[in-house]
Order: C-alpha cells, then structure tokens, then sequence
C-alpha cells in the first residue's frame, strides 16, 4: 500500500506502545481541552481517519478512541461496524442531525445508483466511530446527513497517493461538505510513571523526578538516579519519539505549567563522556501547558502530504498544540585545534538533544585540562541558511589537575552566546563566539572552521 500518513500512523502507533508505554495516568481526560472545529459553510460534517485497527477491542485499546471522543467531548459515541479495518471518526456539525449509514456496494457504483439506497446499516445522531473497507479502491459504505436544506452523501476513504482522507473537493449547489480533522496522533496523556526500555521514569513525593535502571547500561549500574537542574516541581510526566527513528525524550510538566525535557540517550552517553540525568531546564514559549500528545509534522510536496518526523506536542490550556524542539545542530561533537607554546590544544563542543551543551579543552592525544557543562537557549535557528545562534549558560566548571587525581568540580554561572554557519558540504561550521569571556580557543572577534570530531578522545 502506498500510504505514507497511514504507514507512519501505524509505526507511530506501534513504537508507543513498544517502547514508551506509561503508567498511573493523571486522568487525561478531564485535562484534554475541548477542541471546536473550525466548520466552512457547506460543511454538515467533520471526519477523522483514525487508522487500521482489525476488531473493536484493538481500537478501544489504542489511545486514538479516546483522544477524539474527549476532545470533541463525545466520550460516549457509538461505534458501527461494516466489514473492513479502517477506522474514521464522525462528528455532525449539527449533533441532532438524522445521519444514515448504509451499504455501498460496486454494483451500486457501476449503476449510478443512489449512494444512500444500500442496505442499512445505521441510524441516529450525534458522533460515532466507523469501521468499514476491505478494499483500498473503493469505499463499502455511504454516510447520509441532511441539514440546513443541504443533503451529503459520503463514502470515507484514504488516498491512494498519500493516505490522506479522501473529501469532497467541488461541492455543487444544494450539496454539503466534508471537514477534515484528522490528526497524526500517536498517544496522548500525562503520566506519573512511564517505562522506556530497561528503565523507568518516576515523580516522587517531592515533585522531583528519578530515573531507575534495572540493569546496568555502559558506565552505568542499575539503581536509582535523580534528573539534576529541575528547575520547580514536576506533576506530569510524557515520553514519545522526536525524530524518524526511535528515540526516547521525557517532558516533565512543571507545577506552574512550564516544560522541561530529557533525552534518554544523551543521558546515558555520548561521544566525548558520560552522560548525565540533567534537566534543560525551562524550554522557551511554552507556557500554560497541561498534557501533551505524540504526532507527526506533515510536510507538502507537490501536492501530497509527505510525514516528515515524529515529535511530541505541548496542549497548552486553551487547546493549541505547541511542537516541542530538539537541538538539532550541530549534530555531534564539534573541534578546533591550536597550539599554544609548543603543546597542541583540542577544543570540542557536544550540543545535546535536550539542550545541554559541554565544552572541553585537552591535550591532543593526552589528557582533558578543563571543561564546562550547562545549558543551551536558541536565539536564531534557520535551517534555510544553516545559521544558528546559541546562548549559554555554563553551570559547572571542571579541572583536571592530572591523570593521577579526581577532577575538581565548581558550580559556576558563565553566560555567553555563539554562531554556527554549516558548512555547505555539511562537514562542520564556521564557529564565532558572540558575547561571554568563554572564547572556545579563538581570538577575539575571529571565526574558525570547527569539523565534527570523528576520533577517539581522552576521557
């Protein structure tokens, strides 16, 4: 099947309950906000594609049944079975409206005949959930809604081209229409608790937040391990994948309605050292959030709609839905190598998907001499250009006094800011300190050419 929204729907759906399932759920539904839908004139009603789900136990199981009817506050909408796997959500725009469904057959459509004149299947009003289509080609059922002196026959079903919901597209005179509202959504909620992999994530008493390892990982044994820098307290916890590949993040919903993020791998290590259970602090623009959903970004190319990579939506309290970004330049650690009286110099820079960043200075093929490691804010991201701007704020100062001794720690506040141009060939950025006393082994006011570092590291 060439489907390409229904395909990432149907991954989606599987990595989220693979891979990130949760537990002690905060009751979502009382905190979903409402959604109203946004009807053209000719509408007379609002469907949703939901997905294959092959019986009705599977879909009341699946975190999509529950999403539309809270959201559009049906939680109790019937469901109406044909025969078929697809799954659609129907919401009349008026909820006393009569609708019919009945059978579509293709002895009917080589006719001409009636699409209303089938067998009937279903009658009432209000939403309801609809499972119907064997075949991708052609559609078994026919939804009938009068209203408003218009009258609307619908056949749901996808698009062969992109999976997309198939909808009216000229609509004439006395002829109602067919309002899209299909969302790429994975799973929704705020949980207390939530599994990922070999690990877990908890909110204690306290509002803090701790990691458990049941077993060990690389550096790290199994125990528990607190997230450090949480800046409040937490009451909710989201896991879901940014990205187009597996890739665990945990949102953590502060009292006050703020998000932080951690993401899991980056966590437990990255190329340059171990990692660490550090919070990225307040991420910028989100405010007032209440729960959060797991989705897709849709991009459209030359008509169709193209899914573009997974990520997780902040819902904030009046129900828009905010994407929450990653760090995503550079990409992996970045270096410039100098030397200074004789003794070549290696200074890297790791900027993490969470929007922690550490910086490190060592002896070329020797040992490390000093690092920093804190937090990343976005000031300029553009992907057209590759420009990218950064201020930082370094919270911990290491020295390495020699290989024979444990590195003293410091808590610190430098504060400073920095430009990445990428490089066309996409090899590395020309690097610019902007404000701060940090310079990251350059002169003042000068630009160097900082590649990704591909070899091993002292650590």
């Amino acid at each position: 099947m060439n489907k390409y929204l229904t395909l990432l729907l149907a991954v989606g759906l599987a990595l989220t309950g693979c891979k990130t399932t949760g537990s002690g759920n905060a009751d979502p539904a009382s905190l979903l906000p409402r959604a109203t839908v946004d009807w053209n004139v000719p509408d007379l009603i609002a469907v949703a594609y939901c997905g294959y789900f092959e019986s009705e136990s599977v879909f009341r199981e699946s975190p999509i049944s529950g999403y539309y009817s809270q959201l559009y506050g049906v939680p109790d909408a019937p469901i109406v079975t044909t025969e078929g796997d697809e799954w659609y959500f129907v919401l009349p725009r008026d909820p006393k409206a009569e609708i019919s469904v009945s059978e579509y057959t293709f002895d009917m459509f080589s006719a001409q005949a009636d699409p209303s004149s089938g067998k009937p299947i279903w009658k009432g009003k209000g939403a309801f959930f609809l499972k119907c289509n064997l075949s991708e080609v052609m559609g078994n059922t026919n939804i009938h809604v009068t209203g408003d002196g218009l009258t609307l026959d619908y056949i749901p079903s996808i698009s062969l081209r992109d999976g997309s919901l198939n909808y009216p597209g000229v609509i004439q005179e006395g002829e109602g229409g067919v309002k899209d509202i299909t969302e790429l959504v994975y799973d929704w909620g705020l949980e207390q608790e939530a599994e990922i992999e070999r690990s877990s994530v908890r909110i204690t008493e306290d509002g803090s937040v701790v990691f458990t390892l049941k077993e060990a990982l690389g550096p790290w044994e199994s125990g528990d391990y607190p997230i450090e820098g949480l800046e409040g307290r937490c009451k909710g916890l989201f896991v879901g994948d940014i990205g187009q590949d597996f890739n665990p993040t945990v949102c953590m919903l502060m009292e006050d309605g703020g998000v932080e993020m951690l993401n899991y791998y980056a966590s437990l290590g990255t190329d340059i050292g171990p990692g660490r259970f550090f919070s990225s602090g307040r991420l910028p623009d989100l405010q007032d959030i209440v729960l959060f959903k797991s989705g897709a970004v849709v991009d459209t190319v030359d008509g169709e709609k193209i899914p573009a990579y997974r990520t997780i939506f902040g819902i904030d309290k009046n129900g828009a839905s905010h994407e929450i970004h990653e760090c995503t330049r550079p990409t992996g650690p970045i270096h410039h190598m100098v030397e200074v009286d004789g003794i070549n110099l290696d200074f890297r820079i790791e900027a993490y998907p969470d929007w922690t960043i550490k910086f490190v200075c060592g002896i070329v093929e020797s040992e490390l001499l000093e690092g920093y490691f804190g937090r990343l804010k976005p000031l300029k991201v553009d992907y057209e250009t590759g420009i990218y701007e950064y201020a930082y704020d370094f919270l911990e100062h290491t020295v390495y006094e020699d290989l024979e001794s444990d590195p003293t720690v410091e808590k610190v506040s430098v504060k400073g800011s920095f430009r990445l141009q990428e490089r066309e060939d996409f090899n590395g950025f020309d690097f610019t300190p902007l404000t701060g006393d940090i310079t990251f082994g350059l002169e003042p006011g000068t630009t160097e050419f900082f590649p990704y570092w591909i070899d091993d590291y002292p650590e």
